[in-house]
């Protein structure tokens, strides 16, 4: 097929759910009717699981691999792409539909994959040299290459079942990797190991991308997956909902995570009892370029003109939940009942819209919607959290704390509805996802302050990672600083 590896054309898989599954072998069928009474299911009456049900693992995926590209597979667990690489190693039927490949394949799907357990190490390299085509004298070629990356010389000749796990991982991944296949399937198996086998194992697969090779990749890892593919496809649900390049695929499979994992993505509303806000997504956002926003709605506040009746007296200090997790751009309850100010909402803005990713190379805000009840000397503030909850930066629009608030600084605040801007600089935060608690403060006391309540994340675009391509791990923010470098001796 001219430049093909792969081509995979409308693969199905189905499993069968219950204790009376099909008989696929011989060997089933007689292991089922011999299988001892404590070996066979419980009976538990009406909640026994039907014995005809059935799921689909894949859907109808059809795509095709070149030779020399190297394709990453993400998606949630349970998305299929375990299931997607068994069947192109051929050891899964599909239930309909076929993949073709050109040349040798090997693949490492687990620990210990194509082992036998009661032969050594030095057995299985031979045996997995046989499995995938090899003659003995092509295996004899790579063997102490295969044996001294794994580091395991000393116990080749003790049968790998008597192997510790990284042990077996080791010379499993040697043996994927230094027999020469043409095509490469590896799932999760990039963060085994320790940090000297890691750093190993990275140099490997590089040689092998920069010699050719057609490598498909299963990492749950975002940094393995952006620095060794060059395009990538998200499964979900065992269907294909995204193929393209490393960018474009991660921006959806990030928001998907985002909105799966947390409940108030790029925005969260709160109602009261006079109004409430309408739900706004993020395509129906007017599209105002940033550079044409007034400035003082860039860095300062602005004013609506209607006005709401006021509400019960507040606590010292307020807080609000999380909203309900099953609307994308939720509407929480009425954060509290005041008499003097409440927030509407929490937004994450780049480019005019509200965001539930932001690229991190280029500015954006943190809108806080707030209503004023009566006259007051108001003041507003932030908190950026990690994805642990730990807050790790605070901005509040002070004179003495901040850059150009504006009109409204250290003047009483009329009944209306306000909005303030904090602006994010780009190049600022590491990538990850992160949380925004918003702050009303009166006559500098806290007055009201929410907790965790809009979730956002920063999409690394790869502009600060020209050289150095793995993590910056256990860090909130990444800024680019000034440096100089003289020579003292």
């Amino acid at each position: 097929m001219g430049n093909l590896a792969i081509k995979v054309d409308n693969i199905w898989k189905r499993y069968e759910i219950g204790n009376k599954a099909r008989p696929r072998s011989l060997r089933d069928m007689f292991g089922r009717l011999y299988a001892k009474p404590n070996n066979l299911p419980l009976d538990i009456g009406e909640a026994q699981i039907n014995p005809e049900e059935s799921f689909w693992a894949l859907s109808d995926i059809s795509f095709e691999v070149k030779h020399g590209e190297v394709v990453g597979l993400v998606g949630p667990n349970g998305a299929g792409k375990s299931t997607l690489l068994k069947v192109l190693s051929r050891i899964v039927r599909p239930s309909s539909g076929e993949a073709r490949i050109w040349g040798r394949v090997g693949s490492l799907l687990e620990i210990g994959t194509g082992f036998h357990p009661e032969l050594s190490g030095h057995e299985n390299i031979f045996l997995n040299g046989a499995v995938i085509g090899m003659s003995r004298g092509e295996v004899v070629a790579k063997y102490d290459e295969i044996v001294e990356f794994s580091g395991v010389e000393r116990f080749l000749h003790m049968p790998v079942k008597h192997y510790s796990s990284g042990m077996y991982i080791r010379l499993a991944f040697s043996v994927a990797v230094n027999l020469d296949p043409d095509v490469l399937f590896l799932d999760e198996v990039l963060t085994v190991g320790d940090t000297e086998f890691q750093r190993k194992s990275h140099e490997k697969l590089t040689g092998l991308i920069n010699s050719g090779r057609t490598v498909v990749i299963v990492s749950h890892s975002a940094t393995a997956i952006k620095t060794l593919c060059n395009r990538a496809i998200m499964l979900e649900g065992g269907r294909m909902v995204a193929d393209g390049n490393i960018a474009d695929v991660y921006r959806e499979y990030n928001e998907y995570t985002l909105q799966a994992m947390h409940r108030n993505a790029g925005e969260a509303v709160w109602s009261n009892a006079d109004t409430k806000p309408a739900k706004t997504h993020e395509s129906e956002l007017p599209q105002t370029p940033e550079s044409e926003l007034p400035q003082a709605l860039e860095d300062g506040i602005s004013q609506e003109s209607h006005v709401l009746t006021a509400e019960s007296p507040p606590q010292d200090v307020q807080a609000v939940n999380e909203a309900p997790k099953s609307d994308p751009v939720a509407t929480a309850p009425t954060p509290h009942k005041a008499k003097d100010a409440h927030m509407r909402a929490v937004r994450i803005i780049q480019d005019g819209q509200t965001k539930k990713t932001v690229d991190i190379d280029r500015d954006f805000f943190v809108e806080l919607e707030y209503e004023v009840l009566q006259e007051i000397k108001l003041n507003v503030g932030i908190q950026l959290l990690d994805e642990t909850g730990i807050p790790f930066l605070s901005s509040p629009n002070y004179v003495s704390a901040c850059r150009d608030e504006g009109e409204f600084h250290e003047q009483p605040y009329t009944p209306g509805i306000y909005t303030s801007r904090c602006r994010i600089p780009g190049n600022f935060l590491n990538d990850g996802i992160f949380s925004v608690n918003g702050i009303l403060m009166i006559d500098n006391k806290f007055y009201f302050q929410t907790m965790s309540c809009a979730d956002f994340n920063v999409f690394d675009t790869g502009v600060m990672r020209a050289e150095y391509k793995g993590p910056w791990s256990g860090v909130s923010i990444r800024p680019i600083l000034g440096w100089g470098t003289s020579r003292v001796s």
